[in-house]
Protein backbone atom coordinates (compact mmCIF):
# COMPACT_ATOMS: atom_id res chain seq x y z
CA UNK A 1 0.00 0.00 0.00
CA UNK A 2 2.46 2.45 1.20
CA UNK A 3 4.30 2.24 -2.54
CA UNK A 4 0.79 2.68 -4.37
CA UNK A 5 -0.62 5.14 -2.29
CA UNK A 6 -3.68 3.86 -1.72
CA UNK A 7 -5.69 1.06 -0.95
CA UNK A 8 -5.89 -2.05 -3.38
CA UNK A 9 -9.28 -2.66 -5.41
CA UNK A 10 -9.10 -5.91 -5.05
CA UNK A 11 -6.90 -8.71 -3.41
CA UNK A 12 -6.71 -11.98 -5.17
CA UNK A 13 -5.51 -15.64 -3.61
CA UNK A 14 -3.08 -16.77 -6.08
CA UNK A 15 -3.30 -20.34 -7.28
CA UNK A 16 -4.65 -21.69 -4.42
CA UNK A 17 -4.58 -25.24 -6.53
CA UNK A 18 -0.59 -26.00 -5.68
CA UNK A 19 -1.53 -26.57 -1.81
CA UNK A 20 -4.50 -28.31 -2.22
CA UNK A 21 -3.44 -32.02 -2.53
CA UNK A 22 -6.45 -33.70 -3.12
CA UNK A 23 -4.86 -36.33 -0.65
CA UNK A 24 -7.03 -34.72 2.57
CA UNK A 25 -9.75 -33.23 2.54
CA UNK A 26 -10.17 -31.87 5.33
CA UNK A 27 -6.90 -30.60 5.13
CA UNK A 28 -7.49 -28.74 1.86
CA UNK A 29 -10.89 -27.31 2.66
CA UNK A 30 -8.98 -26.12 6.40
CA UNK A 31 -6.22 -24.58 4.66
CA UNK A 32 -8.73 -22.99 2.05
CA UNK A 33 -11.23 -21.80 4.91
CA UNK A 34 -8.39 -20.10 6.96
CA UNK A 35 -6.89 -18.34 3.92
CA UNK A 36 -10.41 -16.89 2.80
CA UNK A 37 -11.29 -15.87 6.24
CA UNK A 38 -7.38 -13.97 6.60
CA UNK A 39 -8.44 -12.40 3.06
CA UNK A 40 -12.16 -11.74 4.07
CA UNK A 41 -10.96 -9.94 7.18
CA UNK A 42 -8.68 -8.25 5.54
CA UNK A 43 -11.00 -6.21 2.97
CA UNK A 44 -13.45 -5.74 6.04
CA UNK A 45 -11.02 -4.05 7.41
CA UNK A 46 -10.42 -1.88 4.94
CA UNK A 47 -7.01 -3.32 3.72
CA UNK A 48 -8.25 -4.02 0.28
CA UNK A 49 -11.62 -3.06 -1.33
CA UNK A 50 -12.61 -6.18 -2.11
CA UNK A 51 -11.19 -9.91 -2.58
CA UNK A 52 -10.76 -12.88 -4.30
CA UNK A 53 -9.20 -15.77 -5.87
CA UNK A 54 -7.15 -16.78 -8.93
CA UNK A 55 -6.79 -20.08 -10.60
CA UNK A 56 -4.35 -21.19 -13.39
CA UNK A 57 -5.84 -24.28 -13.10
CA UNK A 58 -9.29 -24.40 -11.67
CA UNK A 59 -9.82 -27.55 -11.62
CA UNK A 60 -8.57 -28.56 -7.93
CA UNK A 61 -10.41 -25.93 -6.29
CA UNK A 62 -13.48 -26.99 -8.00
CA UNK A 63 -13.34 -30.71 -7.09
CA UNK A 64 -12.65 -29.49 -3.45
CA UNK A 65 -15.70 -27.18 -3.60
CA UNK A 66 -18.08 -30.02 -5.52
CA UNK A 67 -17.17 -32.87 -3.10
CA UNK A 68 -17.41 -30.45 0.51
CA UNK A 69 -19.89 -27.64 0.12
CA UNK A 70 -18.75 -24.46 1.25
CA UNK A 71 -20.58 -24.45 5.27
CA UNK A 72 -18.51 -21.42 6.55
CA UNK A 73 -16.42 -20.91 3.92
CA UNK A 74 -16.41 -17.08 3.01
CA UNK A 75 -17.63 -16.18 -0.65
CA UNK A 76 -14.72 -14.47 -2.56
CA UNK A 77 -16.03 -10.99 -4.36
CA UNK A 78 -13.99 -11.96 -7.59
CA UNK A 79 -12.71 -15.54 -9.24
CA UNK A 80 -9.66 -14.68 -11.89
CA UNK A 81 -9.28 -18.19 -14.02
CA UNK A 82 -7.34 -18.89 -17.27
CA UNK A 83 -9.13 -17.86 -20.31
CA UNK A 84 -9.29 -17.82 -24.04
CA UNK A 85 -8.97 -20.48 -26.87
CA UNK A 86 -5.66 -21.82 -25.33
CA UNK A 87 -7.75 -23.69 -22.27
CA UNK A 88 -9.49 -26.63 -22.68
CA UNK A 89 -12.77 -28.92 -21.93
CA UNK A 90 -12.07 -29.64 -18.50
CA UNK A 91 -10.39 -26.46 -17.70
CA UNK A 92 -13.36 -24.18 -19.22
CA UNK A 93 -15.83 -26.46 -17.54
CA UNK A 94 -14.53 -26.47 -14.06
CA UNK A 95 -14.05 -22.33 -14.31
CA UNK A 96 -17.31 -22.13 -14.60
CA UNK A 97 -18.24 -24.77 -12.00
CA UNK A 98 -16.17 -23.25 -9.56
CA UNK A 99 -17.47 -19.54 -10.09
CA UNK A 100 -21.09 -21.43 -9.59
CA UNK A 101 -20.15 -23.04 -6.48
CA UNK A 102 -18.87 -20.13 -4.99
CA UNK A 103 -21.94 -18.11 -6.05
CA UNK A 104 -19.64 -15.63 -7.85
CA UNK A 105 -21.65 -13.26 -9.58
CA UNK A 106 -21.14 -12.74 -13.85
CA UNK A 107 -19.00 -8.90 -12.98
CA UNK A 108 -16.62 -10.89 -10.75
CA UNK A 109 -15.81 -13.59 -13.03
CA UNK A 110 -12.35 -12.33 -14.69
CA UNK A 111 -10.18 -13.85 -17.21
CA UNK A 112 -6.12 -14.15 -17.19
CA UNK A 113 -3.61 -15.07 -19.95
CA UNK A 114 -6.06 -15.19 -23.01
CA UNK A 115 -2.52 -15.98 -25.26
CA UNK A 116 -1.04 -18.63 -22.48
CA UNK A 117 1.85 -16.88 -21.61
CA UNK A 118 3.57 -16.40 -25.47
CA UNK A 119 1.68 -14.03 -27.54
CA UNK A 120 4.37 -13.94 -30.14
CA UNK A 121 3.87 -17.93 -30.26
CA UNK A 122 3.50 -18.83 -34.11
CA UNK A 123 0.29 -20.92 -33.26
CA UNK A 124 -1.35 -17.28 -33.05
CA UNK A 125 -0.63 -16.96 -36.43
CA UNK A 126 -1.84 -20.15 -37.78
CA UNK A 127 -5.21 -19.85 -36.84
CA UNK A 128 -8.27 -18.19 -38.09
CA UNK A 129 -10.29 -16.85 -34.88
CA UNK A 130 -12.44 -14.44 -37.51
CA UNK A 131 -14.27 -17.43 -37.56
CA UNK A 132 -15.93 -16.34 -34.47
CA UNK A 133 -17.01 -12.65 -35.40
CA UNK A 134 -20.45 -12.09 -36.76
CA UNK A 135 -20.30 -11.85 -40.11
CA UNK A 136 -19.03 -8.26 -41.53
CA UNK A 137 -15.84 -7.48 -38.98
CA UNK A 138 -12.78 -7.15 -40.34
CA UNK A 139 -10.12 -7.64 -37.36
CA UNK A 140 -6.46 -9.12 -36.78
CA UNK A 141 -5.75 -12.17 -35.12
CA UNK A 142 -4.42 -11.08 -32.01
CA UNK A 143 -7.26 -8.80 -30.42
CA UNK A 144 -9.82 -11.46 -32.14
CA UNK A 145 -8.37 -14.11 -30.16
CA UNK A 146 -7.95 -11.73 -27.04
CA UNK A 147 -11.95 -10.43 -27.41
CA UNK A 148 -12.91 -15.00 -27.57
CA UNK A 149 -10.90 -14.70 -23.91
CA UNK A 150 -14.19 -12.77 -22.70
CA UNK A 151 -16.11 -15.89 -24.09
CA UNK A 152 -14.01 -18.79 -23.24
CA UNK A 153 -15.38 -19.23 -20.22
CA UNK A 154 -17.96 -16.32 -20.15
CA UNK A 155 -15.69 -13.14 -18.11
CA UNK A 156 -16.53 -9.50 -17.60
CA UNK A 157 -13.10 -8.42 -17.40
CA UNK A 158 -9.59 -10.21 -18.93
CA UNK A 159 -6.02 -9.04 -17.22
CA UNK A 160 -3.34 -8.39 -20.29
CA UNK A 161 0.36 -7.55 -19.85
CA UNK A 162 2.33 -5.43 -22.37
CA UNK A 163 4.92 -3.28 -22.81
CA UNK A 164 4.03 -2.21 -25.69
CA UNK A 165 1.34 1.17 -25.96
CA UNK A 166 -0.10 -0.20 -29.60
CA UNK A 167 -0.43 -3.63 -28.53
CA UNK A 168 -2.76 -2.42 -25.48
CA UNK A 169 -4.79 0.24 -27.75
CA UNK A 170 -5.62 -2.91 -30.54
CA UNK A 171 -6.94 -5.01 -27.22
CA UNK A 172 -8.93 -2.39 -25.72
CA UNK A 173 -10.69 -1.80 -28.88
CA UNK A 174 -11.28 -5.42 -29.84
CA UNK A 175 -14.13 -5.41 -26.67
CA UNK A 176 -16.19 -3.98 -29.22
CA UNK A 177 -16.23 -6.81 -31.59
CA UNK A 178 -19.08 -8.78 -31.57
CA UNK A 179 -18.74 -12.74 -30.93
CA UNK A 180 -21.00 -15.04 -32.71
CA UNK A 181 -22.30 -17.18 -29.69
CA UNK A 182 -23.56 -19.91 -32.17
CA UNK A 183 -19.47 -20.82 -33.38
CA UNK A 184 -18.83 -20.53 -29.75
CA UNK A 185 -21.31 -22.91 -28.71
CA UNK A 186 -19.90 -24.88 -31.64
CA UNK A 187 -16.55 -24.91 -30.51
CA UNK A 188 -17.10 -25.75 -27.51
CA UNK A 189 -19.14 -28.87 -27.92
CA UNK A 190 -16.04 -29.93 -30.66
CA UNK A 191 -13.50 -29.24 -27.83
CA UNK A 192 -15.27 -31.29 -25.39
CA UNK A 193 -15.43 -34.07 -28.03
CA UNK A 194 -12.24 -34.27 -28.14
CA UNK A 195 -10.39 -37.45 -25.88
CA UNK A 196 -7.68 -35.32 -23.52
CA UNK A 197 -8.74 -32.14 -22.71
CA UNK A 198 -6.16 -30.17 -21.01
CA UNK A 199 -6.68 -27.31 -18.49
Amino acid sequence: MDELGRVPDTLLLHSPERSLAGVDLAADRGRLAATCAALADAASSGLCGSWGISCWDSRPLARLLAADGLTGLPRPEVLMVRSGLAVGADGLAAAEQAAALLGVPPPGRWGMSPFAGDAAHPAWQRITPGAFLRPGQQAAAMPTVFRLAFELPPVARVAVGSTSGAHLRALAAAVDLEVDGGQVARYRQLLAARPASQA
